[in-house]
């Protein structure tokens, strides 16, 4: 698994990074509420998302809880959620989030969006380029 850190490195990266695999399946992994999530992967045209569920009751209304948690569980999330055989892709992930081991463990490519040496806590093969 090839790591690199990209200091300095922010959203625009990102971004022009997403848009450069227009025949790559994209699928978004946040820990972050359900309605923003979805929001944004409308906007990068994301394959499929999971989220932190918010829940709602039968008219629709969200009860100001959230009714399923996706932080540390974002790998297990996309193999249960989108439909795409993972074991046959090839992974690359973006992240800023030591709590996104999953992810990490599971990916060819990982691009950690933080500081170097907080990726070495989670991480002890962690190399710079």
């Amino acid at each position: 698994m090839q790591k690199k850190s990209l200091l300095n490195q922010g959203n625009e990266f990102i971004l022009s990074e997403i848009s450069k695999h227009k025949n790559s399946t994209i699928c978004l992994a946040s820990a972050s509420l359900d309605p923003i999530v979805s929001a944004f992967a409308k906007l990068i045209k994301a394959d499929c998302f999971v989220a932190s569920q918010l829940a709602y009751d039968s008219n629709g209304l969200c009860k100001g809880y959230i009714s399923d948690d996706a932080t540390g569980r974002k790998w297990e999330l996309i193999t249960r959620n989108c439909k795409i055989n993972v074991n046959h892709h090839f992974v690359k992930t973006y992240t800023d989030n030591s709590e996104d081991i999953d992810l990490i463990e599971n990916s060819n490519i990982v691009y950690f969006l933080n500081k170097a040496d907080k990726f070495v806590e989670i991480h002890s093969s962690f190399t710079m380029s």
